[in-house]
Parts: C-alpha cells; structure tokens; sequence
C-alpha cells in the first residue's frame, strides 16, 4: 500500500474520534446541571419571609463536584452558602411576601408567602410545615444527618433515621400518639416527609392512606 493512503487510513479514524470527542465536550458542557429542591417546595404557601433554600445536585462528577448553578430569587442573584460541600447546595435567602420566582440553573418553582397586603395564595398551594424547634432550639441540618468535614466545609450523609427522631421522641409517646406498636414503622420516613410538608405532621399524605399501605 503506498504511503500516502497507509497514513490516510490512519488519519480518518484519528480525526473521527477526534470530533466525537470534541462534539461530546460541547455537549456536555451545553448540558444544564440537575437540580432536586428539598425546600422549599414548588406551589407551597409559606408563613415566614425568611427562609433556606436547599437543593441537591443529582449529578456530579467522580470527585463529588458539578459547576455552581445560578441562584435566582425574583430575578435578583443571592449568594450561595460556603457550609456544605457538594451535592447540597444552601442558601439563606429573604422573600417578599406575595407571589415569589426561585431559580436555580434551570430548575424553577414558585412560591407563596403570607403576610402584610398580600392576596389570599393561589388554590390548592397549601401552607408548607417544617419541623418546629425542640426544647433545644431550631433543628439544623447537622441535627438529624450523618456529617464529615471536606475541605473544610460539611459534608451531609444520610439522615440518621430512627435514631436521631429517637433523641427527642420516646418509644411510649410514638405508640400512644399513634396507637401503633414502633418497630413496624419505627423507620419513620416511611410515612413522614424529613424536612417539609404540606400536610400537618409532616405527613407524606392523608393518614388514612398511608394506614392503607400495611392495613386493609
């Protein structure tokens, strides 16, 4: 085979690879970062002004790490928090009260705050619950979750489900709030959201549907 088609053999699959890659690096450089909001929840009602914004990024890197996406709260660019380490993202953020636009990448939600002047909310945005404070104070993040220090900043594991609940709620009051014996449903995600919920309790939903999952 002459030369000059021996290195045209070569060339062709090189250059071809070549551009696979440089069009995948496009794409997923173009690609959005995926976002999941813990709170607050979208088409929510909320009592206070002053909240934390929490999301996660659902994908990351080998090293646990993703870009930053682009906080928006009605339009306006808020700062994230330098406390935790990726994927949880957190941001301690006022809004007005009224009808409110949360941006985060290209994730967005709206919600509806309480108060002053404000209009009755939108139907069916019902009020948002979180957990009330404790005899020791405002719960925080560190509270309920497994963390380690990286790179100086908290990395959040795991909720620590039932025994960080175990701390504050006792056997015998679980089995006469809920005339049910624990260790069945001593996992209590089972029925409660952890961190917000429409529903009072912070119930994942009505009572006598989460009843029905076990119990005809």
């Amino acid at each position: 085979m002459p030369v000059r088609y021996y290195c045209a053999v070569l060339l062709f699959p090189l250059a071809f690879v070549g551009g696979f890659v440089k069009a995948l690096s496009i794409r997923e450089m173009a690609e959005p970062v995926a976002v999941k909001f813990i709170f607050p929840q979208n088409h929510s009602t909320l009592s206070r002004s002053e909240v934390t914004v929490i999301c996660m990024l659902t994908r990351v890197d080998s090293q646990g790490h993703s870009s930053l996406p682009e906080l928006l709260i009605n339009g306006s660019v808020q700062s994230w928090d330098e406390i935790f380490a990726q994927p949880v993202l957190a941001a301690h953020v006022r809004l007005t009260t009224g009808l409110n636009a949360v941006k985060v990448g290209n994730a967005t939600l709206s919600v509806y705050v309480k108060g002053g002047s404000a209009k009755e909310p939108p139907k069916g945005w019902g009020e948002l619950y979180s957990h009330p404070p404790t005899a020791k104070g405002q719960l925080q993040c560190t509270s309920c979750h497994a963390v380690e220090k990286q790179n100086g900043r908290l990395a959040l594991g795991k909720a620590l489900v039932p025994s960080a609940c175990d701390k504050c709620h006792s056997e015998l009051e679980f089995e006469l709030k809920h005339h049910h014996p624990k260790q069945p449903m001593e996992q209590c995600t089972m029925c409660h959201s952890t961190h917000a919920s429409s529903i009072k309790g912070l119930l994942k939903s009505a009572p006598k549907q989460l009843c029905a999952r076990c119990h005809d």
